[in-house]
């Protein structure tokens, strides 16, 4: 059972996963770059692995061509790993295929950063 601090942060990076999920909307590009650490890392479900920078220019690609992309995101939960270190998981059905999400994102002082993030394909 999650208390109320892990609620709190819950909605908190459920907002921040869903702003880099669809960065085509009006968002500014600076907070994304802003909320990747320098140290990020991805694990795609493609099964390449991604740093900062590769990630800022996916993010860079999908808001120029303002591309729709149909994601549903569901079941979020988050787990304290330390002090203000955080799991954040969830199920994302992508058009056909369906992936386990799994994020760590990190606080210092009010800045939120990500520093994993491993997108993996699952059946259902």
């Amino acid at each position: 059972m999650m208390n109320n601090i892990e609620s709190f942060v819950l909605e908190k990076l459920k907002q921040f996963e869903l702003s880099l999920l669809s960065p085509a909307a009006e968002s500014d590009f600076l907070s994304f770059e802003q909320l990747l650490s320098d140290h990020f890392v991805e694990f795609g479900s493609s099964g390449k692995t991604y740093n900062k920078n590769d990630t800022l220019e996916i993010l860079r690609k999908r808001k120029e061509s303002r591309v729709a992309t149909d994601l549903s995101p569901y079941n979020f939960n988050v787990v304290t790993l330390a002090e203000d270190v955080y799991l954040l998981t969830y199920f994302l059905r992508q058009e056909a295929d369906m992936s386990l999400r799994s994020s760590i994102w990190k606080k210092s002082g009010e800045q939120w950063q990500i520093l994993f993030h491993q997108g993996t394909i699952v059946k259902e």
